[in-house]
């Protein structure tokens, strides 16, 4: 029977593919624009009620820029769309291993 201990230092895969969360996608995708890219920043819109979405890009170094409140109705209830941004310095200076060469512009 495989223990946590296990679980976390055996790299998870689906087949001949390596499974990655969302956190690890977003990094990527992040590195990417910043250091291949040259894009200057990221802006990305969350819906309030996914907490842990937010929680993920702040985790990451978003900052939440702005509120359009009461941006869809669903479920019955109105929902805030929620703005986050990051820079590419302050993603460099975050995520210095991961980086790369982005924000040397």
């Amino acid at each position: 029977m495989e223990n946590e201990k296990d679980r976390e230092t055996r790299p998870q895969s689906e087949g001949e593919r390596q499974v990655v969360d969302g956190r690890d996608a977003v990094l990527l995708l992040l590195r990417f624009m910043f250091a291949e890219r040259r894009y200057t920043k990221c802006t990305v819109g969350v819906y309030a009620g996914n907490a842990p979405s937010l929680a993920m890009h702040r985790q990451l170094g978003f900052v939440e820029e702005g509120r359009i409140r009461r941006f869809r109705f669903a479920a019955g209830q109105h929902e805030d769309l929620v703005y986050l941004g990051l820079t590419a310095e302050e993603f460099a200076a975050r995520h210095p291993g991961v980086a790369g060469q982005a924000g040397s512009q």
